[in-house]
């Protein structure tokens, strides 16, 4: 069926970001990629333009042609700066260019830009003739270029700027104190300014679609369901006709429904807002940040959009019986194709791919309030927070860097990623589709108003970014919950609560988070996910009654004591057992939505030596950046032995080893945490002492998530003491357990207290035998175990942070063997 849509919003405006088509009738290629790592097509200029016109006049041509063509130099695109050598100032612009070509199949079309990504203030010029400037870096937007294209070739000009503090340059002529919303360069220590994403040329029929937005709805059983199609179509002609077709996996079609749009389509005309509409009793309550909001509001002039011709609004539903659904686990998508024609020409036609999921929330469905489903099963976020980070680019990454990223994730075990603290990219987003992983889509909007931080931009820029980034990614099925800032006050500034009402009104089928949430003061509550950051998990509650907890920054991994690496590796199997145990708290813990660790990768850059840190520092190191903290990746993409600790630590599959049995048969006892997967469609493997597969098949016994139960393994001849038991989900292995026929114990054991005697000297604690002494250094986390005759340290082993507290547990048992002492605790270590 077909009727008319709604595109308008009391709120804010909508960014109007045009699809990219993949045909164009009559071009043979209608997109063409600028930028290119491996190719030197742009050139860059490396100083001031003392007379170019400020950012803030109303005429900002400016002929390029009067600078030398020897100042320009060769730069990679897209990269950040500073990598390429280029010690950027803050609030100065620079300037890239590149001679465009434009196909002669684009005649007779509309010519467009499309920016992936310019950190953080961007002017641009056709031919000396300014045409835009876009506030904020990490953030799709696009610009039609007709009306300044006169020739088959143009001159494209770029000017970014890093805005950042009180140094005076072009953007700031008084120097004041400023920041752009995401702060991105001052958390990575270094000016990331410059182009950070991909910029395509591409070309658009006069009668066009100008937006596409992608729902699934599924019925109560989710069983079957109805695919959304919202369409706003922009054109000169009145005899226009749309087909929307659904295809599978293997390209068969589905369902196809053609449409004609008549007048009865067209959208009135209405106010778009670009002023804030503050409530008058936040202003009343709130006056400082209000004043704040005014004082840095309206700064910049952005050129108005052009319009022509008459812009057609409708949803087509298409019921589609029996889809298979898309979650983490099973990620089966479909195809979309949506096809245009005016006067019966075919005009564009535009692919997708999406998968049919239902996120459920706040209640719906007759659910716990306190929970997040997928497609009515309770969902649990194994997840890590991920930056952009490169050894060679900066905070740019190459296609290969993000693919190489996604996959170690899921063979880490890893369900979900915070894109922290900005938008993940298109292509990002594109293979957490395909592999299947939740995504956090966070706002570039990061430390403003509280920890001591003001805020010094303005607060359209929160909004704008906010918009854009729902308009941009809102079709991607992993996309399943919005993130408004992170670590933020706020009622510091009206805009946070503006991203709250914007997005109530465009997007209802995601939750929303804010961090900080303790810092929120008005209703409504502006978050249908409470965020918690590093909660003691030891002392707190992890979960609440009323609304899902998401500790989506956890844990972070030991990278700021660099002395005590140095000196001692096993802090790091310290803390894979800290994670271990927060996680399965966090799984047992009703209202506990999960965990996203600190950080996926290492946030170092290795930037050229004429270059400076600045901003900020952490760790020691000659590197800029906070250090070393992935627990999946470092710098380079390799895996850390960090990564290996959070597979474990993530596994959907808990093997109990002491229970677990094998002779003749193998008898398994296990935890089922995956959320859609029943352990049948697991294949279970078992290689014996001699190295032999004695078994691979698929688990018969059926075990449904979040659930316990016993795999059974009859008739399997073994060889030796020990079985390897590895479980496979399709090509990941999901964990690995080792079975012992001579079960020890991995405590130290011991008998006979009458024979301790305990000694307390600073932070020392000593426990004193016959024949042995356990000395255990607090501040070191080191056990020393010393023979009296020898009066040597015999060996030694590392105790994580929360294991420190068994020095006051009872010992049950001890042995003592030439001088070496086996312990048992009340308590695991």
């Amino acid at each position: 069926m077909i009727k008319k849509s709604n595109f308008y919003n009391s709120v804010w405006r909508t960014p109007l970001i045009k699809p990219i088509p993949d045909k164009v009738n009559k071009v043979l290629e209608n997109k063409i990629l600028l930028t290119d790592l491996n190719n030197i097509e742009w050139k860059f200029l490396y100083e001031e333009i003392k007379d170019i016109p400020s950012p803030f006049s109303e005429n900002q041509d400016y002929e390029f042609t009067r600078i030398e063509d020897e100042k320009w130099q060769d730069v990679v695109v897209p990269s950040s700066l500073v990598m390429q050598g280029y010690d950027i100032k803050n609030n100065t612009e620079y300037y890239y260019k590149r001679v465009v070509k434009v196909p002669k199949d684009f005649d007779g079309n509309r010519i467009m830009l499309y920016f992936e990504g310019v950190y953080s203030h961007c002017r641009i010029w056709i031919d000396g003739k300014y045409v835009n400037t876009h506030i904020g870096g990490f953030t799709p937007w696009c610009c039609d270029i007709t009306e300044f294209v006169h020739h088959d070739t143009f001159t494209l000009v770029v000017g970014v700027a890093d805005i950042e503090g009180e140094e005076v340059g072009i953007w700031n002529k008084n120097g004041e104190k400023l920041s752009d919303a995401s702060w991105g360069s001052y958390y990575a220590h270094h000016n990331i300014g410059g182009i950070l994403r991909n910029i395509t040329l591409f070309t658009l029929p006069m009668n066009h679609l100008s937006r596409v937005h992608l729902d699934t709805i599924l019925d109560e059983n989710y069983e079957n369901a109805t695919l959304s199609v919202d369409l706003q179509i922009t054109a000169l002609t009145q005899n226009l006709q749309v087909k929307v077709e659904l295809f599978d996996d293997e390209n068969t079609l589905a369902i196809g429904e053609e449409y004609k749009i008549d007048n009865t389509y067209i959208v009135e005309d209405k106010e778009h807002h670009l002023t804030m509409n503050y409530d008058s009793e936040w202003v009343e309550n709130y006056k400082e940040a209000y004043e704040n909001d005014k004082k840095y509001e309206d700064r910049y002039i952005v050129t108005k959009e052009y319009t022509y011709g008459k812009d057609y609004v409708c949803k087509i539903l298409l019921p589609v019986q029996q889809p298979k659904l898309w979650d983490a686990e099973h990620p089966n998508l479909y195809n979309v194709r949506v096809t245009l024609y005016a006067n019966n020409d075919l005009m564009q036609t535009n692919l997708y791919k999406i998968g049919f999921r239902h996120i459920g929330y706040g209640g719906t469905r007759n659910t716990d309030k306190n929970k997040i489903y997928i497609n009515g099963k309770e969902i649990k976020l194994r997840g890590v927070c991920r930056h952009d980070v490169s050894y060679k680019y900066g905070r740019c990454m190459s296609n290969e860097e993000i693919e190489n990223e996604i996959l170690a994730y899921k063979r880490n075990n890893i369900n979900h990623l915070r894109t922290s603290h900005y938008p993940g990219s298109e292509y990002l987003l594109q293979l957490c589709d395909q592999y299947g992983i939740y995504v956090e889509q966070e706002n570039s909007a990061c430390f403003k108003g509280d920890n001591g931080f003001e805020i010094y931009n303005e607060p359209q820029e929160f909004i704008n970014t906010f918009a854009e980034m729902i308009e941009s990614s809102r079709n991607h099925s992993s996309v399943i919950i919005w993130s408004l800032a992170n670590e933020s006050g706020f009622e510091k500034t009206y805009a946070f609560r503006t991203e709250y009402l914007y997005a109530k009104e465009v997007d209802k089928t995601r939750p929303l988070i804010f961090s900080y949430p303790y810092t929120v003061k008005t209703t409504p509550l502006p978050y249908d996910i409470f965020s918690r950051h590093y909660a003691d998990i030891d002392i707190e509650d992890l979960g609440k009654p009323d609304i899902p907890v998401l500790h989506d920054e956890f844990a972070h991994v030991s990278c700021y004591n660099v002395d005590t690496l140095a000196k001692d590796n096993g802090s790091r199997n310290a803390w894979g057992r800290s994670i271990k145990k927060g996680w399965e708290k966090i799984f047992n813990t009703d209202g506990a939505l999960g965990c996203a660790l600190w950080g996926a990768m290492d946030e170092i850059f290795y930037i050229p030596k004429n270059t400076n840190e600045k901003h900020q520092k952490h760790s020691k190191g000659k590197c800029a950046g906070y250090g070393e903290w992935g627990a999946v990746l470092d710098v380079y993409g390799r895996e850390k032995p960090e990564a290996y600790l959070t597979k474990k630590a993530f596994s959907p599959i808990r093997l109990d080893e002491q229970k677990s049995t094998f002779n003749d048969k193998v008898i398994l006892y296990v935890k089922n945490w995956f959320d859609h997967t029943n352990l049948n469609e697991i294949q279970v493997e078992c290689i014996d002492q001699s190295g032999a597969i004695v078994h691979k098949e698929m688990i018969k016994t059926s075990i449904e998530p979040h659930s316990d139960g016993v795999i059974t393994i009859d008739n399997i001849n073994i060889i030796g003491d020990t079985l390897k038991i590895n479980f496979y989900q399709k090509d990941y292995l999901i964990d690995s357990y080792l079975l012992s026929k001579n079960k020890k114990s991995n405590l130290l054991k011991f008998n006979g207290n009458n024979h301790l005697q305990q000694i307390v000297e600073n932070d020392v604690v000593i426990y004193s035998f016959e024949q042995l002494i356990l000395r255990l250094v607090l501040d070191e986390g080191k056990i020393e175990f010393i023979s009296k005759d020898k009066g040597k340290v015999l060996s030694g082993m590392n105790l994580y942070a929360e294991n420190l507290k068994l020095i006051q547990s009872k010992i049950l048992n001890y042995e003592i063997n030439n001088g070496m002492g086996i312990f048992e605790l009340e308590q695991k270590y």
